[in-house]
């Protein structure tokens, strides 16, 4: 029996998302980033579909970030796998994705982008 939705990801090798009253099984490889927009989150797949679902981001944050996915703002989760650019601005970065996507970054999160990806 799947005791809850890491353990379901964990089983299937994807990630379960709930949208309305479906769940979604995603490949964790193709999405793209994840952005909180009030009681939902926006998810972004490479395909440039993006997933509207009521779920909570920390929720996401901790079943993605086993995936190489890693939070770098309040209300963004990226696949690091996709950042093709981190930009200074001011004492922040700003982070430019794939698609072309900026995404800013924040300063609670300074320090870890500085460990995960300019602290080689």
């Amino acid at each position: 029996m799947v005791e809850d939705d890491s353990e379901l990801d964990r089983l299937i090798g994807r990630v379960a998302i709930k949208i309305g009253t479906l769940i979604r099984l995603v490949n964790p490889m193709n999405i793209l980033f994840v952005k909180a927009s009030g009681d939902y989150v926006d998810i972004t797949m490479t395909t440039g579909e993006t997933l509207h679902s009521k779920e909570l981001i920390s929720h996401l944050e901790n079943r993605l970030s086993k995936y190489l996915f890693v939070r770098v703002h309040r209300s963004y989760i990226v696949n690091s796998e996709y950042i093709k650019e981190i930009r200074t601005k001011g004492d922040d970065y700003e982070l430019v994705v794939s698609d072309g996507t900026k995404i800013p970054s924040g300063c609670t999160y300074r320090k870890q982008i500085q460990n995960q990806f300019l602290e080689k």
